[in-house]
């Protein structure tokens, strides 16, 4: 019983460690970069996160066109 408790835990473990990580595909990636990136805005006009991600986004973000909502 006990060798049982232990031996699927470890076996899960084995199991998802090999598992391979998700990989777009080559259609997916062309269709992302065709889309717009939405950047979401706290509620609050003045919190310190709206000014970040603004600036973040014109300085930084060349990947896709983007909005702000």
């Amino acid at each position: 019983m006990n060798k049982k408790i232990i031996f699927i835990p470890v076996l899960f473990l084995i199991v998802t460690s090999f598992s391979p990580e998700y990989v777009p595909t080559p259609d997916e990636v062309t269709h992302f970069y065709q889309t717009k990136t939405l950047a979401i805005l706290e509620d609050n006009p003045i919190a310190e996160y709206n000014f970040v991600i603004q600036e973040f986004m014109k300085k930084e973000w060349k990947t896709t066109p983007y909005d702000f909502s």
